[in-house]
């Protein structure tokens, strides 16, 4: 890569970790940097828009990436050129609409026999914690011991998503399991790297019957749309999930089947007839 392209990677890199950006937000953002860098094949200050959309159009045909993906890397882009004070290259930004998927998620059950299969203390207690609280892996592995509330049901996410602080709610089993683990612990509640936390995820997952794709983030889904089908207001839970946009939260607006059977079960039409 030319000397030029390296400066300019390392002033970013640099620039980032002033801001405290995680360690995986800055290997994400640095890997598209030098990806597209590396593509253009010129110094920096030389790029223009038809090398943007040359590499968007690479992405979507020569690597075959999804619009998810793609829309990923395109805010990284404008990331690129906002601190190249560039805005001649945004225009070549072209950012794909975003495929609207269901969001997979675990029911009860099944929260409950990945919870189960934990075989140690510290295991258990982190699944149950991740599920209980809805919060990213990047946040589980931050939390120190002294963030929890026992008394109040709570825990402290100091260092959220952006830096930003919020309150998170634990169930009393959580509460339980955490203080067979050790209520005694000073520092890192859980000290682990998030990708061992998504390992021990995934070897609980092979240990019981489910035979959809495990994943911390999984869990995170099935916090959000099991408080949705127990009547949370969505409000109350985008506060939790730490979104700055509501319209973030409203993508678990889904509910299940059978959380729709059992609505239609009792419905009010139902209780007017009856009463006839």
């Amino acid at each position: 890569m030319l000397p030029s392209a390296e400066k300019l990677i390392q002033e970013i890199e640099d620039e980032m970790e002033l801001k405290e950006m995680s360690p995986e937000s800055i290997r994400n953002y640095m890997s598209t940097i030098r990806d597209f860098l590396a593509f253009a094949a010129k110094p920096p200050n030389d790029l223009t828009t038809d090398d943007v959309k040359n590499y968007q159009i690479y992405l979507r045909k020569g690597r075959g990436l999804s619009n998810s993906s793609r829309v990923f890397k395109a805010h990284i882009l404008k990331y690129l050129f906002g601190f190249m004070a560039r805005e001649d290259l945004l225009t070549g930004v072209t950012v794909p609409k975003r495929e609207r998927k269901e969001r997979a998620y675990l029911t009860v059950e099944e929260i409950r026999s990945l919870i189960n299969a934990a075989d140690n203390v510290r295991d258990r207690a982190l699944m149950s914690m991740i599920y209980s609280s809805g919060v990213r892996v990047s946040e589980i592995v931050k939390l120190n011991a002294d963030d929890i509330d026992y008394a109040n049901m709570l825990a402290r996410v100091a260092r959220g998503k952006g830096g930003k602080e919020r309150t998170v709610v634990l169930s009393a089993i959580a509460l339980a399991d955490l203080k067979q683990y050790g209520p005694e612990k000073s520092g890192p509640l859980f000290p682990l790297s998030t990708r061992t936390v998504e390992r021990i995820t995934k070897k609980l997952a092979k240990r019981t019957c489910i035979k959809k794709k495990v994943s911390p983030h999984i869990l995170r889904h099935s916090f959000a749309t099991h408080m949705l089908e127990h009547g949370e207001d969505i409000r109350s839970l985008q506060a939790m999930l730490g979104h700055e946009s509501i319209a973030t939260t409203q993508i678990y607006t889904h509910v299940s089947k059978e959380h729709l059977k059992a609505i239609a079960r009792r419905h009010p039409q139902d209780s007017i007839e009856n009463g006839r």
